[in-house]
């Protein structure tokens, strides 16, 4: 439990919008600012050099971490969260973050447009010294719609931190093919009819609900992954070059 006030200061908070752990230390994103706990949530402080406003997500991996605060993205590299908007554009729209699970030197930033679509997607490789473009905004690749503030999701695959699945209406697929740094981004599934089948295949289904909210790799097998969604959780599996969902909701076969 998160206490509503912060015996350090008068300022308390109402929402937690992400939670994440690094050793003994928890890390909250309020709406009353970035926080952390080192004694269990018995109480909390603000995290240094970062202004009291907002904070939207934190993602870490060891004693690397990236977080959104208001409308800047900080990167912990050490002792300290350092702001990096001298390589990315300090947009005042919403932006969604990940952590490479197997090299944390790799963090994305998928920034939404004002009406909450598709904007730019950026990476870095070396801890956020230096930011590119995974995919630049383009109306082609609508990833998040006009949905984004409510389905967004990322995740970095657990094996290749230049692979990621994105949540937006649909599933979709980034991946540096070609080591150029441009990520391909490929649509992985449908939100048409529930009994649409994969090729050749009437047992798996290209069918995932509209609007993603989540999404979580199976740690033991990185050919599946749980997709939290609108219209509940689907198991999804890659097999034979192809990926296929299964819904997992009770009462569903």
């Amino acid at each position: 439990q998160i206490a509503s006030t912060n015996p350090a200061n008068d300022e308390g908070w109402t929402f937690v919008n992400d939670l994440a752990v690094m050793g003994n230390r928890i890390y909250a994103a309020t709406n009353g600012g970035l926080r952390y706990s080192d004694n269990g949530g018995e109480s909390w402080s603000f995290v240094e050099n970062i202004d009291h406003v907002e904070a939207s997500a934190i993602k870490v991996n060891g004693e690397k971490a990236i977080a959104v605060v208001g409308t800047n993205v900080y990167v912990k590299n050490g002792d300290s969260f350092v702001i990096t908007n001298e390589t990315l554009p300090t947009a005042d729209v919403n932006k969604i973050v990940a952590i490479a699970p197997s090299d944390a030197n790799y963090m994305y930033v998928c920034y939404l447009t004002a009406t909450y679509g598709t904007g730019t997607i950026y990476y870095t490789s070396d801890g956020g010294e230096n930011w590119s473009e995974a995919l630049p905004a383009s109306s082609t690749y609508d990833i998040f719609g006009s949905r984004g503030i409510i389905d967004n999701a990322i995740a970095v695959y657990p094996n290749d931190p230049q692979r990621l699945l994105i949540g937006g209406q649909n599933l979709w697929k980034l991946e540096n093919v070609s080591g150029s740094g441009y990520y391909y981004p490929m649509c992985i599934s449908s939100s048409g009819h529930p009994l649409s089948t994969l090729p050749e295949d009437g047992t798996r289904f290209s069918y995932c609900h509209l609007g993603v909210q989540n999404i979580v790799f199976n740690p033991n097998n990185v050919g599946e992954f749980y997709v939290g969604t609108e219209g509940g959780v689907f198991k999804g599996e890659y097999y034979e070059g192809a990926y296929s969902f299964k819904n997992t909701n009770r009462y569903f076969e």
